[in-house]
């Protein structure tokens, strides 16, 4: 059903070419014959993790833009700008909670990856 929809959303801003993207095909996460269990579910976490991260950032980023609008309409209202002025704050520190996390998960992940190889206590 979510294919369907992409479908008839995308299909018709795409109507030239007729290549729509399909948001909902996870056919883009593809594996070699040989990887195993661990590879592939590093590849699907990575993935999941890094669209959820980004939707997260987008939520804080459109937050943002919301409270920095009510701050500059407050009309010199000081209740009215200060709880703007707390929005903007508690967007940034969103944003910036998102891309520590984004850089942590990016960081484990890489380190997990080279715990098993020829690094640091591999053979």
């Amino acid at each position: 059903m979510l294919t369907k929809i992409s479908d008839y959303i995308f299909l018709t801003a795409f109507a030239q070419d007729g290549t729509a993207p399909n948001f909902f095909d996870f056919s883009f996460i593809t594996t070699a014959p040989g990887d195993d269990a661990q590879t592939i579910f590093n590849t699907v976490l990575g993935r999941v993790l890094g669209w959820v991260l980004a939707i997260i950032f987008l939520i804080a980023f459109i937050y943002l833009i919301i409270s920095g609008v009510k701050y500059i309409t407050s009309g010199g209202d000081a209740a009215k700008a200060t709880e703007a002025r707390n929005g903007v704050l508690n967007a940034i520190i969103g944003i910036v909670i998102v891309l520590l996390a984004y850089v942590i998960v990016r960081f484990a992940g890489t380190l997990g990856t080279n715990i098993g190889g020829s690094g640091v206590g591999g053979p």
